[in-house]
């Protein structure tokens, strides 16, 4: 197991050196690609090159469409496309290795509506086939992440690449 966290926005080189020297089993951060729909503090988007000094791991995270709270709530198959790409951009420009890999945060817990299915798989279905990342998904329950498992199952026969999933809940 893994042991990190994630914090809406970046709290300072001196902290996360702090955290990294004294907490010993902290080993990763979500880092927030921004601005995003649901997500538009870009405090993480500068600190990859200091947080890979320091020895963080890193959870790309793209804060997307969303159908509950607040943020955007275009949740369509032509958005997921469109959100694809902003993500990939922007993951670029802060400085992400090509192969990465790049995860959506889907902040309802269990079963996702048809729409956000749609939309998943299609954000998935673009990171993988026009990008030079992978796409995974943060969720807080499993049965999203089987839910998007099952839905993106062609995806991943075409490219030969499963969807990492980042699980919080049971």
């Amino acid at each position: 197991m893994f042991v990190g966290f994630d914090r809406y926005g970046y709290p300072g080189d001196g902290l996360m050196q702090s955290l990294w020297n004294s907490v010993s089993d902290l080993t990763f951060v979500c880092l927030y690609l921004a601005p995003a729909p649901s997500h538009p503090n870009q405090s993480w988007m500068d600190a990859v090159p200091a947080l890979q000094s320091m020895g963080w791991g890193l959870v790309p995270t793209y804060v997307g469409q969303q159908v509950i709270g607040n943020g955007s709530h275009t949740v369509t198959a032509e958005q997921g496309v469109a959100d694809a790409a902003n993500a990939s951009t922007l993951a670029s420009a802060a400085q992400l290795a090509s192969g990465s890999v790049l995860y959506l945060d889907i902040e309802n817990g269990g079963r996702m509506p048809d729409n956000q299915v749609d939309y998943v798989t299609a954000w998935i279905r673009e990171i993988h086939s026009n990008s030079d990342y992978w796409a995974g998904v943060y969720c807080s329950r499993s049965k999203t992440a089987k839910q998007v498992a099952d839905a993106a199952a062609d995806v991943v026969t075409e490219t030969g690449h499963d969807v990492a999933t980042w699980c919080t809940g049971r």
